[in-house]
């Protein structure tokens, strides 16, 4: 197994350019000698286990090739340089079930390797690989986990732990709020005007982490404040303005954010506490939450008494699915799988009279 230095891999991968057909195997080989694990070929030559164009069949389906295959490792696609590498982050989300779901899915396009973390009930991360990375050694070390040590990847807390951190930060926003509201005699907003503002701030933490916002933009908003929040009620209402009809805020130019829940651009005022504890949920990640806990969150917020079950309402998806599955989905499944075969029996053979027309439609209206 011949080694490859780090400077050897990047002096030959650095100029190539061809389309990845004519060279994807080749960088893979290299990828191989340079942590110091064999091929596929001498490590598999039965390419069970591990393989390059391993078929696989997507959730419609149809039938799919990964160009590399790691049993319990990874799965990885590869594009040309400089290509979309989130067309092939998309195909591999296709392929996982049916390689058994790997804790890691790479991608690449020879110049730029970008690991995602695959792992059930965490939430996923990205790290990304350059030649400047793999110089360094910093990339190599990464590389080296996904073929011998992909659990070096999983991240420190589970999606749930994450989601009741992050949504601790939400309910603290709603208790300031409150608590600012009864020092100024209760009669200042609504607990409905409070949940609706909950819920532009919630979708503004998610457009923010989800790109859609740009520059971190909210998060920015609150900390460049520093400890002086007297102006934040009106920069905020004027953000929501920006998101229901689109249009420029400051430098930045604002999506429109279709729908009803920017109708109106309700802000409370924002004392100390409340602008520090907006800045706290702000700085966490929104895009690793696991949305399904929101419904929970706000009946909380509206009903104090049931404040301390927020966990205990938390079911994750993992969990849900182990009665979807079964009870809905495979039944649903065997019966899609019927249909199709009967559909591709029809179809590979002449149309001869109009029951088979009948046949045919009644086949498909059964599913």
């Amino acid at each position: 197994m011949p080694a490859l230095t780090p400077k050897q891999f990047v002096a030959k991968w650095s100029q190539i350019t061809q389309k990845e057909t004519a060279v994807s195997q080749s960088h893979f080989n290299d990828i191989c000698h340079l942590v110091g694990h064999q091929t596929p070929l001498e490590y598999d030559p039965a390419g069970k286990n591990f393989s390059f164009e391993t078929q696989t069949e997507k959730p419609d389906g149809a039938k799919g090739f990964a160009d590399v295959f790691f049993r319990n490792k990874f799965i990885w696609e590869y594009k040309g340089p400089h290509k979309n590498l989130t067309k092939a982050y998309q195909q591999l989300q296709l392929y996982r079930e049916d390689l058994q779901n790997p804790p890691l899915l790479i991608t690449s396009d020879i110049h730029t390797i970008h690991i995602y973390t695959n792992f059930n009930n965490y939430p996923t991360q990205k790290h990304v690989i350059t030649f400047d990375d793999l110089l360094s050694g910093a990339g190599v070390d990464k590389l080296r986990w996904a073929f011998f040590d992909p659990d070096q990847f999983k991240p420190a807390k589970t999606q749930a732990q994450i989601t009741k951190a992050t949504a601790d930060t939400l309910l603290a926003v709603a208790e300031q709020m409150k608590k600012h509201r009864d020092m100024l005699g209760g009669e200042s907003y609504s607990n409905e005007q409070l949940a609706h503002f909950l819920v532009r701030l919630l979708f503004a933490l998610f457009a923010e982490d989800m790109g859609l916002l740009p520059d971190n933009l909210f998060t920015q908003i609150v900390r460049m404040r520093g400890n002086n929040y007297e102006d934040l009620q009106d920069v905020l209402c004027e953000l929501f303005t920006k998101m229901r009809g689109g249009g420029t805020f400051g430098m930045w130019r604002i999506r429109h954010f279709d729908g009803t829940l920017f109708d109106d651009a309700f802000v409370p005022d924002i004392p100390h506490d409340l602008g520090r504890a907006l800045l706290q949920a702000a700085e966490q990640d929104w895009s690793q939450v696991d949305p399904s806990i929101f419904g929970t969150l706000f009946e909380r917020v509206i009903d104090e008494s049931k404040r301390a079950q927020l966990g205990a309402h938390y079911t994750s998806e993992a969990d849900i699915m182990l009665i979807v599955e079964p009870v809905l989905m495979e039944p649903l499944k065997r019966k899609w799988e019927a249909v199709r075969r009967q559909a591709d029996r029809m179809l590979r053979q002449p149309i001869n009279n109009q029951q088979s027309t009948i046949n045919g439609t009644s086949a498909y209206a059964a599913y």
